[in-house]
């Protein structure tokens, strides 16, 4: 399903799948996912393994989420505290932040791709359905300093429920940071309207239900009384659409030299130093583009509502 009609437009301000699955629908969805290793058609957008590069460039992005971290809270750096991820994942980040001294712990629904990538944290993961365990740990009065929710809010049916859980669960001063795909965008739109494109390829239930942009995300986290406090966008592979020769929709054989491009740019721009690079991207999500995007929230301090 790709067609634009087959979305609507949430009461909250994000787009949204007009017919949802349901919760065990999406359930199978994702313990299949990280089990079939071999079936490209449910593992698309994944890989078995990582090069040394490819590793050194997820290295880079939870550098970046780390960085944007401190600089709003400077003594976390010298001081980390508690350190909370909602879809661990393969545990990127999770481990990297384990390596600066933060006390973590995190969930999802599966451990596969953790036990795959990095099984020292299964200790420190708890593996069930995610809103079960939110729940359970916002009656048990459990909070933290940082939240993480990196490519969740796109796939769950109940978006505003797993963002107010998150927010009962901030201590005094904490942060969550939501990572998401920039869907809808600007970008996406014009090479549609241009024909470039015959389809929304971005359209892709049940994996992705929701869809959030530059945009329409500052709608919907206004609308649940958080404030942003940073925004910054990943390097805009989407670029690649405009030219024939490296069109990865047209010819899905240009995504692996579209995917590697991406990389050493990245590289490049991150040689002037993180600051720049923090910098740039956050340039890139003011301009409306970036593949994806990650935002830094904190209640809103104004609000009534800020339990």
């Amino acid at each position: 399903m790709k067609d634009e009609k087959e979305t609507e437009l949430d009461p909250l301000g994000f787009i949204t799948i007009k017919k949802k699955p349901s919760k065990e629908e999406i359930q199978k969805h994702y313990e299949n996912f990280f089990v079939n290793y071999k079936d490209k058609k449910i593992r698309k957008n994944y890989q078995e393994k990582y090069d040394s590069k490819e590793i050194q460039h997820i290295n880079l992005q939870n550098e970046l989420c780390l960085f944007s971290i401190y600089k709003i809270r400077e003594n976390w750096k010298e001081n980390p505290g508690s350190f909370f991820e909602v879809g661990v994942g393969e545990g990127f980040l999770l481990e990297k932040a384990r390596m600066n001294g933060w006390q973590i712990h995190g969930t999802d629904f599966s451990k596969s791709g953790i036990q795959k990538f990095n099984p020292q944290l299964i200790k420190n993961v708890e593996f069930a359905d995610v809103f079960e365990i939110l729940e359970k740990y916002r009656n048990e009065g459990k909070k933290y300093d940082v939240c993480i929710a990196q490519n969740v809010l796109e796939h769950v049916l109940d978006p505003k429920t797993l963002m107010t859980n998150l927010r009962s669960m901030l201590k005094e001063n904490g942060v969550i940071v939501i990572k998401i795909p920039n869907d809808f965008s600007e970008i996406q739109k014009r090479v549609f309207d241009l024909g470039i494109i015959k389809e929304r390829f971005w359209i892709v239930p049940p994996e992705h239900l929701n869809y959030f942009n530059t945009k329409n995300i500052q709608v919907f986290l206004k609308n649940l009384n958080f404030k942003i406090i940073d925004m910054y966008s990943s390097f805009p592979i989407d670029f690649f659409l405009f030219h024939k020769g490296s069109n990865y929709i047209i010819n899905e054989k240009n995504g692996k030299d579209a995917h590697q491009a991406r990389i050493e740019l990245d590289f490049i721009l991150s040689e002037s130093g993180m600051a720049n690079y923090h910098k740039f991207c956050q340039s890139l999500a003011t301009c409306n583009v970036g593949r994806s995007l990650t935002v830094i929230i904190e209640k809103n301090k104004n609000s009534k509502e800020n339990t």
